[in-house]
C-alpha cells in the first residue's frame, strides 16, 4: 500500500512540475504538456507501517478564519481555501481519480504558474514521515524523467493538523521544462479514513516571498470532514 501512497505524492509532484498544464482556461501562449497519470514506484525493504500515525482524538471539522480575498472549494471529503484571483484545473482531464481538486494562479510573474492540488487515497497505514522520505528518495533518483531534475528534500517536519499527526515535506527541483527553480511544499496528512496530500509549487522566488502568508493560509484552510 506504500506503493500507492508514494504514487499519490509523487503524481501531485508530477502535476506541479507542469505549471499551467491542462487549464480549463488556456493562457495565450502557455505551455500545455500534460503531466503523467502514474509513477512506477517501488517499496522501501527498510519501511514498516506505523501503528500511531494518526490521532484518533483528533478531528479537523473546526472552523477556520479565511482570509478575505480568499474563496472555498468544498466536497463531501474536504475543504480548500485558495485565492479568488485563481482559476481551475479540469481534474478530469488528468484521468487520475486520486486526484480531487487542483488551481493555479492565471497570471504567472514568470514561466511557471503557481498552483496548489489536493490528492485522497484510502489507506492510512504509513506515517506522513515515511510517505514524504520515501516519495523524496525515489524522485532524488528518477525525477529527472519526469520533468523534475536535481530534485531534494529540503526540510520534512512532523505537525499537528487538527489533532492529526501530519506533516510538511519541502523539497526544491529544476523544471527541465522551464528550467525554473521550483519549491514544491506539501502537507500529508494519514486521517482516520484516507491519506491527503496538499500540495503548493511555485518558484524559489514566489515561494521566499509568501511561504510565511499565502502558503501558510492554505494549508491552515485544510479541513477533512472525517
Amino acid at each position: 500500500m506504500l506503493k500507492k501512497l508514494m504514487a499519490a505524492v509523487i503524481l501531485m509532484g508530477l502535476l506541479s512540475a507542469c505549471g499551467n498544464s491542462s487549464t480549463t482556461e488556456k493562457k495565450a501562449g502557455a505551455e500545455s504538456n500534460t503531466p503523467a497519470p502514474s509513477t512506477s514506484a517501488s517499496t522501501p525493504a527498510s519501511t514498516e507501517p506505523a501503528a500511531d500515525s494518526k490521532d484518533d482524538s483528533g478531528t479537523l471539522e473546526e472552523k477556520k478564519e479565511i482570509p478575505a480575498d480568499f474563496k472555498t472549494y468544498e466536497n463531501e471529503q474536504f475543504n480548500v481555501s485558495y485565492p479568488k484571483s485563481w482559476s481551475t484545473y479540469d481534474e478530469k482531464q488528468l484521468n487520475n481519480p486520486m486526484i480531487k481538486a487542483a488551481f493555479y494562479d492565471p497570471q504567472p510573474t514568470g514561466n511557471f504558474t503557481t498552483n496548489i492540488n489536493v490528492t485522497v487515497n484510502a489507506d492510512t497505514s504509513y506515517t506522513a514521515k515515511v510517505i514524504a522520505e520515501s516519495s523524496a528518495k525515489l524522485l532524488e533518483e528518477k525525477g529527472e524523467a519526469s520533468g523534475m531534475s536535481n530534485y531534494k528534500q529540503i526540510e520534512y517536519k512532523d505537525v499537528d493538523h487538527a489533532g492529526f499527526k501530519a506533516g510538511i515535506s519541502t523539497s526544491s527541483y529544476t523544471s527541465t521544462q522551464t528550467k525554473s527553480d521550483i519549491i514544491l511544499s506539501q502537507l500529508i496528512i494519514p486521517a482516520k479514513k484516507n491519506t491527503y496530500v496538499v500540495s503548493f509549487s511555485s518558484t524559489k522566488e514566489t515561494y521566499d516571498k509568501f511561504k510565511d502568508t499565502l502558503v501558510k493560509e492554505i494549508m491552515d484552510s485544510f479541513t477533512i470532514k472525517e
